[in-house]
Order: structure tokens, then C-alpha cells, then sequence
């Protein structure tokens, strides 16, 4: 459906057909949350009955992160959300020991949820070394927020911050709750930090290497870094 769909966006863009050029769009978008929603239940039932497993190999941070675009460029888009990749200069080299299907899971999660709930603003990946062994992958947006008094409520399965936003923006309320579990999986932590009517910033710190997670909790953070920015 979703190849169908970007098939006809294509041929009416160059017959001319900007009349129903929308109405392809809206399936190709349709496609692409369903699809995602998907993703999301099979991923949790798997965690739910022990059935999903860690694939731990290295792979380069720089091709991962150019995957990531891609995959949310649609979100952004639908929405007019400019993209902004921050990347602290020592990590432009940098290899992970971890799983990257998982990784990549959280990331497309979180600036998806990011695009979603912006509205002609903008959303950022800053990824920043936590001393020797951690990352940080911070999902910056300029959305509607998260009251403080609901930030809780949004790990748990099923639940939005509130019950317009299912209205509104969509999803059964299992993204966050997912990437929790999933961040918790690779031996990492996730936080937000939000206020309402002025964005959103997830952080997720992993290990380097998922073999030394415990010993990467002991590091002491050092956030103070220069970033390379690169607007898309």
C-alpha cells in the first residue's frame, strides 16, 4: 500500500494531478502509521513473552544516524517540522557495541512522537558523548509539551498524555512505553524534560559497549561539549 501510494504521489507530480496528489499522500501516511503501529504491538508482545532478543554487533554511529532521516522525513513534512542533526564532533567516527535494530526502534519512535506533536517547528537529534563508555541521544522538539503532572503517565502502556491527544495525533499510546522498555534492554535509561506550550527534549543514554552498562552508570556525565549542527 505504502509503495503503491508513493508510486501515484509520483506520477501526479509529474501529469500535473496536484488535485489528488493530497489524497495519495493521506494513503501513504495512513500506510505508514499502521504501520508503525504494528511495529509497536509486535515488538511489545515479543518483550511481553521473552521472545525478543538482543543482536548485539558493532556498527558505525554515522551510519545509523543517516538511516534515521529517511524514516521520519514523511512525519516531518506532514506536519512543516524542519530537521536539525547535532553531532558532538568526537563521535563522528565513533563505533557502538549494541543492538542497532533496537536502537534505530527508539530513535524513530521518538522523533516521530517529536514530528507529531509539532506543528511548523522544529525537531533535533543532538547526540553528545557521556564520558568514555555512554552516549546521549537527545530528541529536542518545539511541540505542544508535557505537563508535569502527566510525564509520568506516558511510559505506561495504552496511555497518551491525554485523551485528545489520541483524537487529535493518533496512536494507541504504546511508543514511549516501548521505548522504555526497549532503552532499559540495552542497558540504558531514558528521561524527559518538557514543558507545556514549549516543547519536549527525551534523552537516552546507552552504553558504548552493552557488555559494560553497569559500569557506564558510574561515570560522571560531562554534557559540556561543542556541536556540529547540520540543518535539513
Amino acid at each position: 500500500i505504502i509503495g503503491y501510494a508513493e508510486l501515484l504521489v509520483d506520477e501526479m507530480e509529474d501529469d500535473g494531478h496536484d488535485a489528488y496528489i493530497k489524497d495519495a499522500e493521506s494513503i501513504r501516511s495512513a500506510g505508514r502509521h499502521l504501520l508503525s503501529l504494528i511495529s509497536d504491538i509486535l515488538a511489545t508482545t515479543m518483550l511481553d513473552t521473552g521472545r525478543l532478543q538482543l543482536r548485539v554487533e558493532r556498527f558505525a554511529l554515522a551510519d545509523l544516524v543517516a538511516e534515521l532521516l529517511p524514516m521520519i522525513r514523511p512525519a516531518l513534512r506532514e506536519r512543516g517540522n524542519a530537521f536539525h542533526l547535532e553531532v558532538d564532533p568526537e563521535l563522528v567516527d565513533a563505533t557502538l557495541d549494541s543492538d542497532a535494530s533496537k536502537l534505530r526502534q527508539i530513535l524513530v519512535n521518538l522523533l516521530g512522537n517529536a514530528a507529531k506533536f509539532t506543528e511548523g517547528g522544529d525537531v533535533t537529534l543532538r547526540v553528545e558523548a557521556r564520558g568514555e563508555r555512554r552516549i546521549c541521544f537527545s530528541v529536542v522538539d518545539t511541540g505542544i509539551g508535557v505537563a508535569p503532572e502527566l510525564q509520568e503517565n506516558i511510559w505506561r502502556e495504552f496511555v497518551q498524555a491525554d485523551d485528545s491527544s489520541t483524537r487529535v495525533h493518533g496512536g494507541i499510546g504504546l511508543g514511549l512505553a516501548l521505548v522504555k522498555r526497549l532503552t532499559t534492554l540495552l542497558g540504558g535509561e531514558v528521561t524527559l524534560d518538557s514543558e507545556v506550550g514549549r516543547g519536549a527534549t527525551f534523552r537516552v543514554v546507552i552504553p558504548r559497549v552493552l557488555s559494560s552498562a553497569a559500569d557506564a552508570r558510574r561515570e560522571d556525565d560531562d554534557p559540556e561539549r561543542l556541536v556540529a549542527t547540520r540543518p535539513e
